[in-house]
């Protein structure tokens, strides 16, 4: 595992940023970092040759998350697809049987409700297969 040096301070160096003998002021931008090491690791054989750093587990937490929710989305896709899919088909029947347009009506589950309704689109709007 390779070090990293930490960049002096305006304490360490012993001289203030911008007095006589620069050409340039010094400042530290990062002193209020997090001061925890960081391992350096060059490429190897990938396509990129960006320089790797070892990062902390919240990376990988970060990552996990985002790999359960991109799931999670997906599931969701297919369930509110199917929902749709049966809240048409009701209007369809309802709606041949009544021979007129059905109440909207509460679609109702053993732990959840959904509002389910069927409303007049603008002459302006586009139609979708919704």
């Amino acid at each position: 595992m390779a070090k990293v040096k930490t960049p002096k301070t305006e304490a360490a160096s012993g001289h203030k940023a911008g007095t006589s003998g620069h050409t340039s002021p010094t400042v530290n931008l990062f002193a209020a970092a997090n001061a925890a090491p960081i391992a350096v690791k060059t490429a190897g054989e990938k396509k990129s040759k960006k320089p790797q750093v070892t990062m902390d587990e919240n990376l990988d937490r970060l990552a996990a998350i985002d790999n359960i929710m991109k799931a999670l989305e997906a599931r969701k896709a297919v369930y509110e697809t199917n929902v749709k899919k049966s809240m048409k088909n009701y209007f369809v029947v309802e709606g041949l049987r009544l021979g007129k347009q059905p109440e909207n009506f509460e679609g109702v589950a053993e732990k959840a409700t959904a509002s389910c309704e069927l409303r007049k689109r603008s002459a302006v709007s586009k139609l979708t297969e919704d």
